[in-house]
């Protein structure tokens, strides 16, 4: 194109279109004052397990992964519904949600714990990695072909929900 203004506007159109399929937008605005009554400290515990289980039955942990709860509401369970379950890449999300998000590390075994949590509903959520060998096929200048054993790894979101309440441990697996 030899009109800058016309390469301008392609190029606008272009990255608008790129950014779009990257990342859906939010369709339930940000409310602060529904995180407001979980975001202090209760006397609360969750305890849980964080696992993925693959068509073919074998269950993989959630080993030394970051898994993150946040309370129950319109903006975080858009997030649960269409990140976790519907698998779609949403855009980033409000700045101010950052400071709502309790996050805890699993232990090789995909176990966590969160501690002095207020009484409410919440959801956790966190990925599940796992390694498995692979093999690569190198093609050689002479036309042979040989294998070499290489590692492959696969993931997926898991995500469960948990009721508290002061005083009491809750039980939660966190899975696909």
């Amino acid at each position: 194109m030899k009109h800058p203004a016309l390469r301008l506007a392609f190029l606008g159109m272009a990255t608008l279109l790129i950014a779009a399929c990257a990342a859906a937008p939010r369709r339930v605005p940000f409310n602060e004052a529904e995180f407001i009554p979980t975001s202090g400290k209760g006397t609360g515990t969750v305890v849980g397990r964080a696992y993925a289980t693959t068509k073919d039955g074998v269950t993989h942990y959630a080993q030394r992964s970051l898994m993150d709860m946040v309370p129950v509401n319109a903006y975080t369970t858009e997030t649960d519904q269409r990140r976790f379950i519907n698998g779609e890449k949403l855009a980033a999300g409000d700045p101010r949600y950052e400071k709502y998000i309790r996050s805890v590390w699993t232990d090789e075994n995909g176990d966590f714990v969160f501690h002095n949590i207020p009484p409410g509903d919440y959801y956790i959520g966190g990925e599940v990695v796992w390694h498995f060998p692979s093999e690569m096929y190198v093609n050689a200048s002479d036309g042979t072909s040989s294998a070499e054993p290489i590692e492959g790894s696969a993931s997926h979101l898991v995500h469960g929900r948990v009721t508290v309440r002061n005083g009491q441990t809750s039980r939660v697996d966190v899975t696909w």
